[in-house]
């Protein structure tokens, strides 16, 4: 039987969010993080027959927490990012790219930027450099769409509720390009949260949504 994850030739990549409420709050490192690891705990159930050991990455911001996992012939890194109208976008991106007010970015670009750089942070080890965040946003059309970059990596943007941007980046270990990525969604709300012992939480209530899959060609 072929492999569910090598179907249509296509690789997956397996994305799991727990939604707490309300969004936007500034939840506890604690709590964000066991969140977190039900994200992993929900998709690594869901999708069991994910080859191993995959490639895991982890991410939580303002009430969303997530975990991704993906074949281990990648690398892989996600991030999650508000797009706080407070912050100063452009002064903080152009640390790393000082010539940015010069392509004029959206608020929306910079806040892709911000969430690309971390996101290939977890997955190389390092920080992009201006180039290479440079050659992200010159092919960045719209979030909900695959960015084919020219290191044979590859970005993909998804607009969350309540202005919450969130990246995965991907790269295959062995330098071929990765035509085709299935990414699959599966996103749960708390219903409950309740303290347990000192350092844990315990979810009382989870309810789970469909899976939701987006084929990237």
């Amino acid at each position: 039987m072929q492999n569910a994850f090598h179907a249509n030739n296509s690789s997956r990549l397996a994305v799991g969010m727990v939604w707490n409420t309300p969004l936007l709050e500034r939840y506890p490192r604690r709590l964000q993080s066991r969140l977190a690891d039900i994200a992993q705990d929900l998709i690594g159930t869901r999708f069991a027959d994910l080859p191993t050991p995959h490639g895991l990455s982890r991410a939580h911001c303002r009430g969303v927490s997530a975990a991704c996992l993906i074949e281990p012939e990648f690398a892989v890194g996600i991030d999650i990012e508000w797009l706080d109208p407070r912050r100063k976008w452009i002064e903080i991106i152009a640390i790393y790219v000082p010539s940015i007010a010069d392509l004029s970015p959206s608020p929306t670009q910079l806040v892709c930027a911000w969430v690309f750089l971390e996101a290939f942070y977890k997955a190389e080890q390092r920080l992009p450099t201006e180039t290479e965040i440079r050659d992200m946003l010159s092919r960045f059309q719209s979030h909900d769409a695959k960015i084919d970059l020219a290191s044979g990596a590859c970005v993909y943007f998804r607009q969350l509720p309540s202005d919450l941007m969130l990246c995965l980046y991907w790269r295959r270990r062995d330098a071929q390009i990765a035509t085709k990525m299935t990414i699959s969604f599966l996103e749960a709300k708390v219903g409950d949260i309740a303290a347990g012992t000192p350092g844990e939480l315990s979810v009382q209530e989870l309810e789970t949504a469909p899976v939701e899959t987006v084929v990237c060609a």
